[in-house]
């Protein structure tokens, strides 16, 4: 029977029909509508990060031909008075974009339901947007996606909106791959830190700490950095229905490294998922990285990005 199987809704759904798809009819080869759908986890408030999605890398013209949708998953903003949070013992600091009262609070509901009503981009999920919250966040994600998009793309993306992609990198990343490769594909950043962080004392640094009681193990299971990775449809479906019988755990890319390892998936690493980029030549090879670390090297005012210096 399922031990993790939380009654997850969606206030606000994107609209399933394709609006804003970009790219061209289906092609004869495939029966796919879309080359790639990219899930893009971001918090309730970060409208700046999706604004500047939405402005950069998302714009259509970036992608010629190349069948693409774009989606925001996230919560509900809540208000808190205090920047500390209690999950299984363990005391977290965490003060990123806090709400603080109820008129920051209606606001904020305001804006994200007509952020939604205007793109049509968002997936709002029923639940609090909190740092605790990110495995429910994971599993409405694999949810939606495995019901409402597995018969229309091979492979997904998913990424935090702190991240970019360079879109040709991508593009012609996935036209490499056979079809069967697209569909069982999971792979992105590597893990560099396998072994899990105990609590400390001072809750500002237990951000990413897990008790023994959550997680017994020394080591955790190979998993991809959650800021970034592929995953073919196939293996979004598979996870999607073992998430159900795999114990929650508050790291959603543990979480999710859990569920690779009940399926006996290995993840691998892909070249070109990166955190951080050294110079120019770095940059002209990168898949995704952080927006900050591209930044100085990607000119997106132009009608096609450029590689400053590469």
């Amino acid at each position: 029977a399922p031990i993790n199987d939380p009654e997850v809704l969606a206030i606000t759904s994107p609209d399933v029909a394709f609006k804003g798809m970009l790219g061209h009819k289906m092609s004869k080869k495939s029966s796919y509508n879309l080359d790639l759908v990219v899930l893009i986890k971001s918090c309730a408030t970060c409208f700046k990060d999706r604004t500047r999605a939405r402005a950069t890398f998302m714009q259509p013209q970036m992608w010629g031909d190349f069948r693409i949708k774009f989606l925001f998953v996230t919560g509900l903003p809540y208000a808190s008075s205090s920047p500390i949070t209690t999950v299984g013992g363990v005391q977290i600091h965490y003060d990123h974009a806090r709400i603080t009262n109820n008129t920051e609070l209606k606001n904020a509901l305001r804006m994200l339901f007509q952020e939604a009503q205007q793109y049509g981009d968002l997936l709002i999920g029923g639940f609090r947007d909190s740092y605790c919250n990110l495995t429910l966040k994971l599993t409405l994600t694999f949810r939606w996606a495995s019901v409402f998009y597995a018969d229309q793309a091979p492979i997904f993306l998913f990424m935090d909106d702190d991240f970019t992609v360079i879109p040709v990198n991508i593009a012609s990343f996935v036209r490499t791959l056979t079809l069967e490769e697209q569909l069982q594909l999971i792979g992105g950043l590597p893990t560099l830190a396998p072994f899990p962080y105990r609590p400390l004392t001072d809750p500002r640094g237990n951000k990413w700490a897990v008790s023994r009681d959550d997680y017994p193990w020394n080591i955790y299971p190979n998993f991809p950095h959650g800021g970034a990775y592929m995953v073919g449809s196939n293996r979004v479906c598979d996870a999607a229905i073992v998430m159900a019988f795999t114990r929650p755990i508050r790291l959603d890319d543990v979480f999710l490294g859990l569920v690779w390892r009940k399926l006996h998936y290995f993840p691998l690493v892909i070249p070109g998922f990166l955190k951080h980029i050294g110079n120019a030549e770095v940059a002209v090879k990168t898949k995704v990285a952080f927006y900050s670390a591209l930044s100085p090297y990607i000119d997106w005012n132009a009608s096609k990005y450029w590689v400053r210096g590469g």
